[in-house]
């Protein structure tokens, strides 16, 4: 999808949303911060059923371990370089 179709998708979705538009288009178009949120809730959710928090992220986005252990390793909230 270009990215002029995932501005326009965000803009209408964002209009959906109580507050303001604004704010909610950035959150949606920022991806690094949407997969971060991603790996906290893979924190979450690991330590409540006892696994890994790669495993979560496999589950939510479709990969297997390896793709979802890099994904986390690069995104989980505990990393101090990614802001």
């Amino acid at each position: 999808m270009d990215q002029s179709k995932i501005e326009a998708a965000a803009k209408r979705a964002a209009k959906k949303l109580y507050g303001p538009t604004e704010h909610f288009e950035k959150i949606l178009l920022n991806q690094t911060e949407l997969l971060r949120r991603a790996c906290i809730y893979a924190e979450y959710e690991a330590e409540r059923k006892h696994c890994e928090p790669w495993s979560i992220v496999g589950l939510v986005f479709g990969h297997g371990s390896g793709v979802a252990s890099a994904i986390y390793e690069v995104y989980r909230s505990k990393n101090d370089e990614v802001t």
